[in-house]
């Protein structure tokens, strides 16, 4: 990696570290103005929902990111006939995020999950596909990043579409903060 890349990747992180501990400390202003990134608050929830018994040094985070899915389509929400049990334990002991604004397709969705930021301003508004020049710009600081920043390990499973990393490599996840990455690019189905 080139210097002046190595210190533009530190100034973001940087920049995103700061952002992430205000939100974590509750201070909620960075440099005098308000961050645009509020996964902090996500992460300090997080930190504080796990019991006090069971506390670790650190939380963990586990995300599950579906597409297609409503709000009603868990038992724990309500639905009469599909179970989901392990769902449900999960909802029961941990955390329920229930106010995530999701946009209308999944590649939007995904980029504002990662970044914080509306969809619009990483150029992710519409579906990626085969050998699609569009996908998540390598200067876009995700959640990975942040978390790789603060000593996380950071891992991908599923489908990413965010760019076709099989044909573009600085789309693919590696490139935005996870270190492990079962997947693939894209997919309809």
């Amino acid at each position: 990696q080139p210097q002046w890349q190595r210190r533009r990747n530190e100034a973001r992180i940087g920049r995103f570290e700061e952002v992430l501990v205000e939100a974590v400390d509750g201070g909620g202003r960075v440099s005098g103005r308000t961050p645009h990134f509020r996964i902090g608050h996500f992460a300090a929830t997080l930190a504080l929902s796990t019991p006090a018994a069971q506390q670790p040094a650190r939380p963990n985070f586990v995300v599950f990111l579906t597409d297609d899915q409503g709000y009603g389509d868990l038992s724990s929400y309500g639905h009469p006939t599909i179970a989901t049990p392990h769902i449900d334990q999960m909802a029961r002991d941990g955390l329920r995020l229930t106010s995530f604004y999701a946009a209308p397709s999944c590649t939007p969705s995904r980029a504002q999950f990662l970044t914080g930021r509306y969809p619009f301003r990483s150029g992710e508004l519409a579906p990626t596909g085969p050998n699609s020049p569009i996908g998540m710009p390598v200067s876009e600081i995700t959640l990975a990043e942040a978390l790789k920043a603060q000593g996380y390990r950071t891992a991908m499973f599923g489908k990413w579409h965010l760019g076709d990393f099989a044909t573009r490599p600085e789309f693919n996840p590696t490139a935005h903060g996870f270190d492990e990455v079962l997947g693939l690019p894209y997919s309809h189905d």
